[in-house]
């Protein structure tokens, strides 16, 4: 709402629900997806965003394609995913938020920075929230460990319970080597549409 005081937006979302209550708050929200948004506004829009999206998308490929369709050139693409390095996966094994159906795919800032190989753009920044903290990362990572080196153990309470001792040893080694250091959280890049 505060940006379209200012910008002429436009906005993709999935839900009807959701699409409803922006229509409602006189929003422009298209239920609609991308593909097909994508073909009858080509080159259309000053900036694309996709927030917490990509992660979601089983052909992502594609999925980026058609957002730069949607950018003229110059433009901009700025994307935000869940940090993958070490946010998710390090330590952290078989996560169920981070396992398909609910995440297709794991995203760094590394794997950003390739998609220049693919794709007519450039990275023009990166940057990282911090809203994960370590202590509650070592907690999250343990109850991991321990869910996936004792599978018999059915009780929640035993399981928390080995998940804090745990936790406890690791958060040092944790916090040293981290120390001075944001990557956890979300990883955000902005790109610029550059002529193929």
């Amino acid at each position: 709402k505060s940006l379209a005081k200012t910008t002429e937006i436009t906005g993709l979302e999935m839900s009807d629900a959701a699409a409803k209550i922006g229509r409602e708050n006189g929003l422009d929200i298209r239920n609609e997806p991308i593909e097909a948004h994508a073909l009858s506004n080509r080159e259309s829009y000053d900036v694309v965003c996709a927030f917490q999206v990509l992660e979601h998308v089983p052909n992502a490929r594609n999925f980026l394609q058609e957002l730069l369709d949607c950018v003229r050139p110059g433009g901009s693409l700025v994307l935000s995913v869940p940090n993958c390095e070490p946010y998710y996966s390090r330590n952290h094994w078989y996560g169920i938020a981070n396992l398909p159906p609910h995440h297709m795919g794991l995203w760094n800032l590394e794997v950003f920075e390739k998609l220049e190989n693919y794709f007519p753009i450039q990275m023009q920044t990166s940057d990282f929230d911090s809203k994960q903290k370590t202590h509650s990362l070592c907690l999250q990572c343990s109850l991991s460990q321990v869910k996936h080196s004792f599978p018999g153990i059915k009780n929640e309470k035993l399981i928390r319970a080995f998940a804090i001792l745990l936790a406890a040893f690791q958060y040092p080694w944790h916090s040293i080597r981290n120390l001075g250091t944001s990557r956890f959280g979300r990883v955000m890049v902005h790109f610029k549409k550059i002529n193929e």
